[in-house]
């Protein structure tokens, strides 16, 4: 090896060697294509973007925090901020108890 250990390299002594360990072959395996990868969908965000209406002041948070606590208060003017309505809301969530009797 040549150069800074930082920044080594093969030198020819090296490359020499190697020639000798690593002979080329046949590997029988398919061809690979790159079209053709199945790939997972990409997770979007989960955070929910609210606005104040008056000062236009955003900010995200989790549909989880909407639920339990409703829309942040504006920190310009203490009123709730607009976001979209949570959806469970209204339904009080079931106990896990209840899950496995229903």
């Amino acid at each position: 090896m040549t150069g800074p250990w930082t920044s080594t390299t093969a030198g020819p002594e090296c490359l020499a060697s190697l020639a000798t360990v690593l002979i080329p072959w046949d590997y029988p395996h398919s061809t690979l294509d790159a079209t053709k990868v199945k790939r997972d969908k990409k997770q979007g965000t989960r955070m929910v973007k609210v606005e104040c209406g008056e000062c236009g002041y955003t900010l995200r948070t989790t549909k989880k925090w909407l639920v339990e606590r409703g829309t942040p208060l504006c920190p310009c003017n203490n009123e709730r901020m607009k976001g979209p309505e949570p959806e469970d809301a209204d339904e009080p969530e079931e106990s896990g108890e209840e899950r496995l009797a229903a």
